[in-house]
């Protein structure tokens, strides 16, 4: 290709310039697809401008990895402590009244239920479980036709075939966590059901799960159902949930716990959470023990305390119908029972089981000592509006009103066995009559 070069001054001259042999000696591509069009000429110079923000991305990256790195090795650290200092510190039970002369309160009792203590999200519903679990004191198994985990029933050997299953839902007091596996409520409403019966065995599925209240009990009856238990006998022992939800909280048939979402059950279950865990444990005795945890307000609220007392104990009735008729649906019996309570009356004779359960419940949830009696008693009151349709029902609100001993050991409705003992009597003089 000939080049024309621009005319010089003076008089005029062509001149020309023979290029086509200039890439002769080249050696890498300079040629484009189109003959003679050189891309490397005409290359722009590069955009530079991503590069900080790909270092700052990468440093930004290697900066989050390393807090987690340290993150993770610190929780794990205090995870192991705790573990350490809880095995060689050993718990006293001895210091609360209520386990003052049961034998099994003894520091690896205690040391086994905290380790069954958690629970799990039952998948596709909102429904908690605890998870399987063996010690010496405490084991949750896997029990069919559901494959549900329930806390171990002692059943003794099936004398008299077929025998009859009795489902017992209810909260933690229903669970026992003050108790053995053999000395649970359904563990000792076995043992009287199967020796004072001589037609039937009896074989008792202890379905009680921390924090359940009858709206959750009524999920969980449904879910058992449709997972094909179809038990004779039905027994719900429930009721303070229900309160502390609807009047306390102030959400009437809010559950006070409920399952977890898919990705909030894979995280509680993978990630380490031992420094939050244990701080929230921490601050919560420290609020209780110089009580500076706030009371609700509703609890203050003449105006509304009323209506959420309607309206807790409508809900809890409703509930207490459905499962009835769900238990009839599938030909079984319904007894639908009124947790005992330390605020379920006055007591004849001062124990102190009552004055401990009294001063951990003012400074762990202010206030709510002085609602149960009125609360009680509207259940109570909703309890004889079923039993005037049919539905069989108990109230043991004020079952320990002449006790001369400790039954009552953390809370308002945590028993131990002696407690669970009169329960269980109870129960079986409904289902036997």
């Amino acid at each position: 290709m000939l080049a024309r070069l621009p005319p010089a001054s003076g008089p005029a001259r062509v001149g020309t310039l023979d290029l086509s042999g200039v890439f002769r000696d080249k050696i890498g591509d300079t040629f484009t697809t189109s003959q003679g069009h050189d891309s490397s000429l005409c290359r722009l110079p590069a955009d530079r401008s991503g590069a900080p923000r790909m270092r700052f991305v990468r440093r930004a990256a290697i900066i989050t990895g390393i807090v987690l790195v340290v993150y993770l090795a610190i929780d794990w650290s205090v995870g192991l402590y705790f573990a350490y200092q809880e095995r060689e510190s050993k718990p006293n039970l001895a210091a609360i009244p209520g386990y003052q002369g049961q034998p099994y309160a003894v520091p690896e009792f205690a040391l086994d239920v905290e380790g069954a203590a958690w629970l799990y999200t039952i998948p596709g519903t909102r429904l908690l479980s605890p998870d399987e679990y063996h010690s010496r004191y405490v084991n949750i198994d896997r029990v069919p036709p559901t494959g549900n985990f329930y806390r171990r029933t002692v059943n003794p050997p099936v004398t008299k075939p077929p025998p009859l299953t009795v489902l017992f839902l209810g909260g933690s007091t229903v669970y026992g966590a003050d108790t053995p596996d053999d000395l649970t409520m359904a563990s000792q409403l076995s043992a009287i059901l199967n020796s004072e019966d001589s037609r039937h065995s009896y074989v008792v599925l202890n379905a009680g799960v921390t924090a359940l209240d009858s709206t959750l009990e009524r999920e969980r009856l449904a879910y058992e159902i449709a997972r094909g238990l179809r038990p004779d006998i039905v027994v719900v022992l429930d009721g303070g949930l229900d309160i502390v939800g609807g009047i306390y909280l102030g959400s009437p048939g809010r559950p006070v716990v409920a399952g977890r979402s898919r990705l909030g059950e894979l995280f509680f279950k993978y990630f380490p959470i031992n420094i939050y865990r244990h701080l929230r444990i921490w601050a919560a005795n420290r609020l209780a023990e110089y009580r500076l945890k706030p009371t609700p307000s509703t609890v203050s609220d003449p105006n509304r305390l009323p209506r959420l007392t309607a309206e807790t104990a409508r809900i809890y009735e409703d509930n207490q119908r459905a499962m009835a008729k769900m238990t009839a649906d599938h030909g079984g019996r319904f007894l639908a029972v009124l947790e005992p309570n330390r605020y379920g009356t006055q007591y004849e004779h001062p124990t102190p089981d009552l004055d401990f359960v009294a001063r951990e419940t003012d400074g762990r949830m202010p206030g709510l000592s002085g609602l149960l009696p009125g609360a009680l008693k509207a259940l109570g009151e909703g309890l004889a509006r079923l039993r005037s349709e049919g539905i069989e029902t108990l109230d043991l609100s004020a079952v320990f009103k002449d006790k001369t001993g400790n039954v009552f050991t953390m809370t308002t409705a945590h028993l131990n066995a002696t407690g669970t003992r009169v329960v269980a009597e109870r129960i079986a003089q409904v289902i036997l009559r």
